[in-house]
């Protein structure tokens, strides 16, 4: 089936962060992250592959890379039930863009 990975923008009151993720429908996995109600998510960039599992593969080719830049999870579970621990800081905008 074919698959998207994405990048997205995530704002909640003050604070912001970017969310790196990979799925079939994007609008259907942000709602699975169960975010708080005020929240606000801009898609940056979104790339299609023919298959999930290239997709999922691409995904975690960055999350491998980049590790050592992610956000920590402990502070990301205070905003996100799922996702928690594929998020970056804004730093790392251009990076994660030019990646994708």
């Amino acid at each position: 089936m074919p698959s998207k990975v994405y990048l997205l923008k995530i704002q909640i009151n003050s604070e912001s962060w970017l969310k790196l993720g990979y799925a079939r429908f994007v609008k259907r996995r942000t709602r699975e992250y169960r975010l708080p109600k005020n929240v606000k998510i801009k898609r940056l960039k979104v790339l299609d592959f023919d298959t999930g599992r290239k997709a999922r593969d691409y995904e975690n080719s960055l999350h491998k890379k980049y590790k050592r830049k992610r956000l920590p999870i402990k502070k990301m579970k205070e905003f996100h039930k799922t996702g928690f621990n594929e998020c970056y800081p804004l730093e790392m905008l251009d990076t994660l863009l030019e990646e994708l």
